[in-house]
Parts: structure tokens; C-alpha cells; sequence
């Protein structure tokens, strides 16, 4: 550099302090370029903006930031102190006035454009921290997508359920109590053996010898609390719990508030929140309550009674308000409320293996039809909304097309072979509303393969959700019981009006519906993996309802379908 400057300055005829000077700003210009030139990317093919962006986040910075300043400060010092004595040999000169001037300009071109530079490099360092901090950020995934992820490899993630060790005073021993100490005139003793399914069948077909007993209706505490011993996915850590099951034997503890002169009707179910608040505090609080659910093994219609009605049926237990948020599992539930949710009756078919489960499906479909639709239940005079008189009027005016089962005088409840063996000769199953709108013969009308005939939504349209298909006239029938009691429908006309291929099709659609329904037995070994029944259906909807109540809170995402 110095050797250009002198043979300038010799060419030029320049005197020694402007050649000095020519050396001092030809080196600073050399110095600017290689810094100007390693600052600017070199050029590339055009790519989209979007591309453009993710380039930049991920583009390493230039090699002069890697120069330390100091080291840029050192370099640039000599060349600072020979222009500083060049242009103080200069002012001298006369006439300098104008040059002096551009020197300052072009200096203080110099600093403004190295603190351009100075600038570039520290927002440049603070946008790729900003993007180490997002992609650290997104790296760090939400507890329930982590779930989401794990629940493909553990079919229990979601799904565990912590089950209270509430006194024997809430549920066992009201057993024990069963041979008429809670009503005199009822003896329950036979019913809640062999995990609440009652005793064995004494058969008189080979058919109904294996898997089937005499199961009460109202038995589904014993039977859930049985069947949530050997459950798979309870946990004894409440935790790591999803679902918080109360082990309260709601329906049978309610029995002397029913059919006594108790005057406790509204006390029932404050000594289990007094409990849990005592011993569960915290997973009690943590979700108010909604994620716990219990078994209530009537219909809501029993449990509801205003807190300030005296003569009034049933108890106040859905009325309490510190259970108002769990979910109450019943036989027949209020279609506007939330907080219930109605699963099916338990009938008799409780099946061991995937043999006997197979066996019966193949009974349903084989069976021999010779009746077009059936009719089962005792008459409701007393009813002004019952239509079963109507419909035992147009049974009998129907000849052989009509099979009629009075279990007014056949003891139907605990007797499932007669009942069966009605409904697996009929085509279709009338299911009038009773004393409610449910009837356990809803029931046993799909695990016989009978196509249901409904006459009001709430027998089964708005109560068993988790259960049966949204599409409801794929396997059942709706008449209205308004055309019924106004004369305008004839049910063996239009039940005579299906085809035959019509009637296959809605039974097979039927038959995919009959283990939803049911309660295996819980010492079941092959169906415990082959077959979602009732239980497993009744939970997996409570675990939805569970997600689907922290997603709308915010307090985590609903991961489950």
C-alpha cells in the first residue's frame, strides 16, 4: 500500500504529507471494502418469500461477526493516528478549507456507516437468539399433547380411574342387610351374588345354560364395583387418575328413604361429601368434582326431589349441592341434564368367552322369525300416557303375527329363558313406555336380535348416547304414540310394510350393537381384550366428557375420540 502511495505521489509530483495522506485513506478504503464485502450475501437464485424467511432465521452469520471489535478497533488504530498526523500537516496548507471539509464529511461517512454495521450485528445476534428461545420453546411440548402422543402406545393413558376407599358403610355393608333390615318386603340377597348378577339359570334349554343368570335390574352398583376390581387401567395412585370412581351404592342405600317413613330423604349423600372432603380434599377440589362420577342404579326420577318439597317421591340426592358437578351413571336419565348419563339395564347374558359370546350371535341371526313383532309387559291402566293397552288390543286383533308375554303373570324379571325364547321368534319388539319412559326390555330386545319398536324418544333415542348409533332408524323402528292414541297407526301394517332383505339388513346392523349392551363377566380372560362391553363404553364416555371439560376451561386439551 505504501509502495502505490510513492509512486502516485512521484507520477502526481505530490508533496510527502499527501502522499502520507493518499496511504492513510487507500488503506481505510481497502479495510472498508473487505468489511462491506464479507456484510454482504453473496447472490442467489430468487426463492419465495416464505423461503426467504426461513433462510434468514437459519442462516449463519457472516464471518466478520465472528472478529471480536476490539480486534477491529486494533487494526484501524494506526491507520486513525497517520490520518490524524496527515491532516494535521495538512491544515497548514492554504486554500484547505474545501478539502478539509470533504475529509470530515467522508469521516464521518466512515463512522456512520460503521455503526450501521455495529447496529446490523446486534439485531442480527438478537434475532437468532429470539430464534433459539421459540424453538426451545416449542420443543417443550404441553403435558396433554405428550399424552396424546403416549396414548397410541398405552390404550390407558386418559382412561385411569382412581377408585375411593370409601367406608364399608357406603357400599358392602348394605349388603349385608339385604334379607329385609332396609325394606321388610324385600329380600335382595340372591340378587347381588356372583358379582351382582344374581344366581345361575336353571335352564331347560341347552342354550341359556352358560353365562346366564337371574339379574336384578337395580343391581348395577354391585356389578360396577365388582367389575372395577380387575379393571385394567385403575390405578392406586389418584395422581396420576383421569376419572375419580365414588363407590357409593347410591340406589341401595336410597331404598329406605323410598319405601319407609325415614325422614332423611334430603340427607342422602352428605356423609360421602363430608367424607371426601375429610380425606380427598385436593382431588375432590381440583376439578370440582367433574371429573368423578358414581353408579346410581335407578332412574333419575328417584333422586331428585326438590329440596323443598315434603310429600314428594324419591330422595334429594341429584339435588345436592355439593354433588352437582359429578356425573350420576343411571338406568333412565332427565335428557336435559348433563351431569346425568343413562347406561343400559343389566340384563341376564353376562358372557365369560368369546365361544359363548360368538354362539349366542349365531343363535340371534339362525333363529326362526315365525312371529312378525312381539309384545311383553303387564298393562298400565292407571296411565293415562301408556299406550300398552292400545297395543295389546291390535296384538291380539293380529293374530299369529302377534306373540304376546304377560309377566303379570309369568315372573319375567329374573327369568330370562321365557323372555328370550318369546323374542327370538319375533321379527320386531314393541317398547311401550311404563312407569317411565325406559324399560329393561329395550335391552333384551337388542340382545335377542328383536328390531325395537319405539313409540317416544326417551325410551332410548335421548338416553343411551354412548351406546347406540346416532343413525337410530338403521336399527330400530319409530312410531309416535300420538298416532297411536289418535287411531292414526296401525303397527301390523307398518311393520308388515319391511321387506325381507330391509329386516336382514337392520338385524345385522343390530347384532354389531349387542355387546355395547351388555356386562361381561369380570373374570373373563379373551373378551377383556376382544370386547368393549357396557362397563368399557361407560367409561371411555366419561373419560370424553372428563377431556372434553378441560379443553372447554382451558385446562387441558380433549386428546380422546
Amino acid at each position: 500500500m505504501k509502495m502505490f502511495a510513492r509512486k502516485f505521489s512521484k507520477q502526481y509530483h505530490l508533496r510527502k504529507p499527501r502522499a502520507k495522506y493518499i496511504y492513510v485513506c487507500c488503506s481505510l478504503s481497502f479495510l472498508l471494502i473487505l468489511i462491506t464485502g464479507w456484510s454482504r450475501p453473496l447472490p442467489t437464485t430468487p426463492t419465495s418469500a416464505a423461503s426467504m424467511a426461513v433462510e434468514e432465521s437459519i442462516q449463519p452469520e457472516p464471518k466478520f461477526l465472528s472478529v471480536s471489535k476490539e480486534t477491529l478497533l486494533a487494526e484501524s488504530q494506526p491507520l486513525q493516528s497517520e490520518l490524524a498526523e496527515a491532516e494535521g500537516e495538512h491544515l497548514e496548507e492554504p486554500g484547505s478549507d474545501a478539502v478539509r471539509s470533504e475529509k470530515l464529511e467522508a469521516k464521518q461517512e466512515r463512522e456512520a456507516r460503521r455503526s450501521e454495521h455495529m447496529q446490523m450485528e446486534r439485531e442480527r445476534e438478537a434475532q437468532q437468539s429470539k430464534h433459539v428461545e421459540v424453538y426451545q420453546e416449542q420443543k417443550v411440548e404441553p403435558e396433554s399433547l405428550v399424552k396424546n402422543v403416549r396414548a397410541l402406545e398405552n390404550p390407558c393413558d386418559g382412561r385411569r380411574v382412581y377408585m375411593y376407599d370409601l367406608p364399608s358403610t357406603m357400599n358392602t355393608d348394605i349388603l349385608k342387610n339385604c334379607s329385609g333390615n332396609l325394606v321388610k318386603w324385600l329380600n335382595f340377597c340372591p340378587h347381588h351374588k356372583n358379582h351382582g348378577f344374581g344366581a345361575v339359570v336353571n335352564a331347560t334349554v341347552e342354550v341359556f345354560r352358560q353365562d346366564w343368570y337371574g339379574t336384578d335390574a337395580y343391581m348395577l352398583e354391585v356389578i360396577f364395583y365388582e367389575r372395577m376390581q380387575t379393571y385394567s387401567c385403575r390405578t392406586s395412585d389418584p395422581a396420576e387418575a383421569d376419572l375419580f370412581f365414588i363407590p357409593y351404592f347410591a340406589g341401595l342405600d336410597a331404598l329406605p328413604y323410598l319405601y319407609t317413613d325415614s325422614k332423611r330423604e334430603l340427607q342422602q349423600g352428605r356423609e360421602v361429601v363430608e367424607w371426601l372432603e375429610e380425606n380427598a380434599p385436593k382431588t375432590w377440589r381440583r376439578h370440582g368434582g367433574h371429573d368423578h362420577f358414581y353408579i346410581a342404579g335407578r332412574t333419575a326420577w328417584d333422586f331428585c326431589r326438590p329440596l323443598t318439597k315434603v310429600n314428594w317421591w324419591g330422595t334429594s340426592l341429584f339435588n345436592n349441592p355439593e354433588m352437582e358437578n359429578t356425573t350420576a351413571m343411571v338406568l333412565e336419565r332427565r335428557p336435559w341434564r348433563d351431569d346425568e348419563v343413562a347406561i343400559p339395564y343389566p340384563v341376564g347374558f353376562h358372557p365369560s368367552t368369546s365361544a359363548t359370546l360368538h354362539s349366542w350371535i349365531e343363535v340371534v341371526r339362525s333363529s326362526p322369525r315365525k312371529h312378525l313383532f312381539s309384545f311383553s309387559g303387564a298393562l298400565r291402566p292407571h296411565l293415562t300416557i301408556s299406550i300398552r293397552e292400545i297395543l295389546s288390543r291390535q296384538c291380539s286383533e293380529a293374530g299369529n303375527a302377534c306373540s304376546r308375554l304377560d309377566c303379570g303373570k309369568i315372573k319375567c324379571s329374573h327369568e330370562p329363558e321365557p323372555i328370550y325364547t318369546s323374542l327370538l321368534q319375533a321379527t320386531f319388539c314393541l317398547q311401550p313406555r311404563g312407569d317411565t319412559s325406559t324399560r329393561r326390555s329395550v335391552i333384551d330386545s337388542i340382545v335377542s336380535g328383536c328390531i325395537p319398536v319405539f313409540f317416544h324418544e326417551d325410551t332410548a333415542y335421548t338416553q343411551y348416547h354412548w351406546f347406540l348409533p346416532k343413525d337410530y332408524e338403521n336399527f330400530s323402528v319409530f312410531i309416535d304414540e300420538k298416532d297411536m292414541k289418535d287411531g292414526n297407526a296401525d303397527v301390523s301394517k307398518i311393520l308388515g310394510a319391511y321387506t325381507a332383505k330391509q329386516v336382514e339388513q337392520i338385524r345385522e346392523r343390530l347384532i354389531k350393537i349387542i355387546p355395547n349392551v351388555l356386562y361381561r363377566h369380570p373374570e373373563s380372560t379373551d373378551l377383556a381384550e376382544s370386547m368393549r362391553d357396557a362397563f368399557d363404553l361407560t367409561l371411555e364416555g366419561m373419560a370424553r366428557k372428563v377431556a372434553q371439560f378441560k379443553l372447554s376451561t382451558g385446562r387441558g386439551i380433549a386428546t380422546l375420540s
